[in-house]
């Protein structure tokens, strides 16, 4: 720069005053024609270009801004040139600052989809690039600052992420199908909805899932003409299975407008429709319910001047709905002070339920005030309903009478009825018969029956607490007994302990000894029956017609040697006779006809032996219809045998006396025969 300063120095001082002026002008004007060549070219840049773009100074003043910066940044009624840019915005941060001032120094720098937040809390996205522009000297005269606000293509890309996260997570089925009806994308839900993966759904026609209802030409056609079409149809499942479902089916097409796609939004309502019939039907009750509901309403003014009565319990008082509208509550209450005195309350704000009696129609009302407000919650006046409540307070005299009942028939009870909570602390006790404990219910309550018992046995107990734990974590009744000596004689107990709630439990406690010394008896009973079943080869089967099912008792299984585990049909019970057609006949006549039969049939055991059986059935009927045959099963090989052997010896008596030519007589001395 020195070295040239000197030359232009010698230069100037040797050349003529007129010739260097002239000079001068003509670079002047050369520079000036070339600038004009220039700007015309860089604002037509500026003020065309769709990228905001500013330039400044060395000092970050506003050089120029074209159209697209000012209206980037809503500066379209500012005048910005000779203005600091940090005076435009005061709320660019140090971090922007660092940029500007490293891009003075000859940087250039630029990012994309760079958060730039406003002082109003607002974000913006930018794409941007700033770089340092130069005078005609080459040298740095201030920077070039453009930026795309992209705050519409990061948000339509997060909220493109959003919805499809949304249709994801979804509940409702979403599926989207080509022109073809070949399904191209099915979501989670739709994919739960009928039973199937996405990979064994993509590809597939959407009207192997669609039923009645659906009709696809209507649907092209609907959502070509108006964008969408809705409808209840039946779907399917992959399995096969059926359900309800909405619809909603709406056109998708590309940027030219030309229809690409169809997608469907379905959502199973067969719950849904199921509860709207309920629904229905409820609201019907409930106008049939609100037409007879015995109520009376009013409002009233601040000054408590009745602006509306209704309500078919207002007959009580022998006024009619709207009679006593413009009358003062006040002077209409004027003998009940209560009432008077609670519309006072609810008209400064408080709400207040009470009970009012009217002696005359003996009838009891619930009656609730309040205040009324406006939009703003200013209180403009209060609102008073009542309930008629007459029946309730009957119901509750009844219920009261019910529970001394109930209270009395808890007293009579045989049993001995404790509560316990989940640390087996007795919450109350009642004794009943000399089973209960020595102590008091007083002494009981608030103790574990550990703490009663003495130390030594404080073990026996600890069954008691597991079964309490069962009960209470399982909800299962738990049943239990002990056996007890008590003056000399034994006597049995037991005890069934139910879940009353997630911390408390009930036991019953009742003596069942003479219970067991009844069951003792059937069961010796029982095996007498069956010694004698047994002794006397003769068992006892059931049939029941109306289930076809049959029972036999152990001795029936002996007799055929059958496996006591057989499955017991009538087809089973008719193999093992050889002749079997006689005893369908004899059963089917019983069955028809109540015709009782005795037959001696040969049978084949289960184990191939051949023996024979007497059977003998008899219907039971109830309201002149048979029910089931009940009957005995006997088994007479031996007394078969022996009929074969007299049988025998019988016509060995016949031959041996026709051979011999020899007769045999008898003479009854009674009746001379």
């Amino acid at each position: 720069m020195t070295k040239s300063s000197n030359k232009s120095q010698t230069k100037t001082q040797n050349t003529p005053p007129a010739t260097h002026l002239s000079n001068l002008e003509q670079t002047l004007k050369a520079c000036q024609a070339k600038l004009a060549g220039r700007n015309p070219m860089i604002s037509s840049l500026m003020q065309f270009s769709p990228i905001a773009t500013a330039v400044f100074d060395t000092d970050m003043c506003y050089v120029a801004a074209n159209d697209a910066w000012l209206r980037s940044y809503e500066l379209t009624d500012q005048a910005l040139e000779g203005k600091s840019h940090y005076e435009i915005f005061p709320d660019i941060g140090d971090d922007w600052k660092s940029v500007h001032a490293r891009c003075l120094q000859g940087a250039h720098e630029s990012r994309s989809e760079d958060p730039f937040p406003r002082a109003d809390g607002s974000l913006m996205w930018l794409d941007w690039s700033v770089y340092p522009w130069l005078d005609l000297d080459g040298q740095i005269a201030g920077i070039v600052m453009t930026t795309d606000v992209v705050s519409d293509q990061v948000q339509a890309r997060e909220e493109a992420r959003v919805f499809r996260k949304l249709v994801e997570s979804s509940s409702e089925g979403v599926v989207i199908s080509d022109l073809n009806s070949s399904i191209t994308y099915a979501n989670s839900a739709y994919q739960t909805m009928v039973g199937t993966r996405a990979d064994e759904l993509i590809g597939q026609s959407l009207m192997r899932y669609v039923g009645s209802g659906y009709n696809l030409d209507d649907v092209n056609d609907t959502t070509r003409k108006q964008g969408e079409w809705h409808g209840v149809i039946d779907h399917k499942q992959a399995s096969g299975e059926t359900f309800l479902a909405k619809v909603v089916s709406f056109a998708m097409r590309d940027s030219t407008g030309a229809l690409t796609q169809r997608a469907s939004i379905c959502r199973d309502v067969t719950d849904e429709q199921r509860l709207r019939r309920n629904l229905v039907e409820n609201e019907q009750h409930l106008q049939t319910l609100l037409a007879g509901l015995p109520i009376m309403l009013f409002t009233t003014d601040l000054a408590g001047t009745i602006t509306m009565s209704e309500g078919r319990e207002l007959a009580i008082l022998n006024i009619q709905p709207g009679d006593i509208v413009g009358q003062s509550i006040f002077s209409f209450y004027h003998d009940m002070p209560e009432t008077t005195a609670n519309v006072e309350r609810a008209l400064n704000g408080e709400e207040i339920t009470f009970e009012v009696y009217y002696p005359n129609a003996k009838q009891y009302f619930e009656r609730y005030f309040a205040p009324l407000k406006d939009n703003t919650g200013v209180i403009t006046g209060m609102m008073g309903i009542g309930f008629n409540i007459t029946e309730r307070k009957q119901s509750e005299e009844a219920l009261e009478a019910e529970r001394s009942r109930l209270q009395a028939l808890y007293e009579a009870v045989p049993d001995i009825i404790a509560r316990y909570d989940r640390q087996g602390t007795y919450l109350d006790y009642k004794p009943a018969g000399y089973l209960s404990s020595s102590f008091s219910p007083e002494e009981i309550i608030g103790k574990t029956p550990k703490e009663l018992a003495p130390p030594e046995t404080a073990a026996r107990f600890e069954p008691f607490y597991a079964r309490l734990n069962a009960v209470l974590e399982t909800g299962e009744m738990q049943t239990s007994e002990t056996t007890l000596v008590i003056k000399g004689e034994t006597r049995h107990r037991e005890t069934r302990m139910v879940k009353l709630n997630d911390n408390e439990a009930l036991a019953f406690t009742r003596d069942i000894t003479d219970l067991k010394r009844t069951e003792a008896a059937l069961r010796e009973s029982q095996q007498f029956l069956e010694d004698a079943q047994s002794m006397g080869k003769l068992g006892g089967w059931s049939y029941d017609v109306a289930l076809q099912q049959s029972s036999w008792s152990k001795q029936v299984y002996d007799i055929m040697e059958a496996p006591y585990e057989s499955e017991l049909t009538f087809d089973f019970a008719m193999s093992f006779y050889k002749d079997s057609v006689p005893l369908q006949d004899a059963v089917t006549q019983a069955i028809d006809h109540a015709e009782p039969y005795d037959l001696e049939l040969e049978i084949t055991t289960f184990k191939g032996n051949h023996r024979w059986a007497r059977v003998i059935g008899k219907p039971v009927v109830e309201d002149d219809e048979v029910v089931k045959l009940v009957g005995t099963q006997q088994d007479i090989t031996d007394m078969k045998q022996v009929e074969a052997q007299l049988l025998e010896s019988q016509q060995f008596l016949e031959d041996a006396q026709s051979m011999g030519k020899l007769g045999g007589w008898s003479f009854d001395l009674v009746t001379q025969d």
